[in-house]
């Protein structure tokens, strides 16, 4: 992958953001499939990359935006997201990498409509910190949860020739569902800050809460691990056959948004 300098403008851009705002928790979604890849050795792992050509681990900053490859049939329930949300004062120091937007999406060309042909993944690199997610959301963002329902309605000054803000800014403001009427059909993880790991990293003593699934709670192998991991919260949801993966999508927006709630940083 071409590289550009780490000293970028919209890095520069964001240095003086207020960042006095609550620090918002990572979130990782994963699938009915692979609950039991994570739950029994209590460990996610990172996995290969195509787009970055090394073992990656996602988190997003704040929002459960990753989306499962769930086809409308409730009864598969394989593809059913389950959501890690952890605290972030014990595993903030393994960041490697933060982006404003998901990376795989703007690699498949979906913000071309925001930014010059010539921009590059890189030109939107960020310093390894939880300060760098938190000076995007109070730069573009007038709360945690305006970022969080993920359209932006803060007017933002920008400086001339600042074009990876200009594109940004853009892209926080445009309808974030794929029906919208909007000049491309993303998701909310448009406006989703994307954290890299490197390794792996333990769900011990680091798990704010986790979502998953009421079906999945009657499975004793389940519950067995998920009492050695303790999160603080434990939540469910259930389905409705043919439910979409955007219905699915939007329970579990509105469980983490609760959990966020009763902890007072939305």
């Amino acid at each position: 992958m071409v590289k550009r300098s780490a000293e970028s403008r919209f890095s520069d851009f964001l240095l003086h953001a207020n960042e006095k705002i609550p620090e918002l928790p990572l979130v990782h979604i994963s699938d009915g499939y692979h609950l039991l890849d994570i739950l029994q050795p209590g460990v996610i792992r990172a996995t290969p990359c195509k787009v970055f050509d090394r073992d990656i681990l996602y988190m997003f900053y704040g929002k459960p935006a990753y989306r499962t490859k769930h086809n409308g049939n409730a009864f598969l329930s394989c593809h059913l997201p389950c959501a890690f949300i952890f605290k972030t004062d014990n595993i903030s120091e393994r960041i490697k990498s933060v982006f404003p937007f998901d990376t795989g999406a703007f690699h498949n060309n979906f913000y071309k409509s925001f930014f010059h042909n010539s921009s590059l993944i890189t030109d939107f690199l960020l310093p390894p910190s939880i300060e760098s997610a938190k000076r995007v959301v109070s730069t573009f963002y007038c709360s945690n949860h305006e970022y969080y329902c993920g359209s932006s309605r803060k007017n933002v000054d920008i400086p001339l020739l600042n074009f990876e803000a200009e594109g940004y800014h853009e892209l926080s403001r445009a309808p974030a569902h794929p029906d919208a009427n909007s000049k491309f059909s993303p998701d909310e993880r448009a406006s989703a800050i994307e954290v890299h790991f490197h390794e792996d990293v333990d769900l011990a003593d680091r798990l704010l809460g986790c979502v998953l699934p009421v079906t999945f709670l009657d499975d004793e192998t389940v519950k067995e691990n998920l009492d050695k991991l303790n999160p603080e919260i434990i939540k469910t949801y259930s389905t409705i056959n043919k439910h979409t993966s955007e219905a699915i999508a939007g329970k579990l927006y509105e469980i983490v948004e609760e959990i966020y709630k009763a902890k007072g940083i939305v």
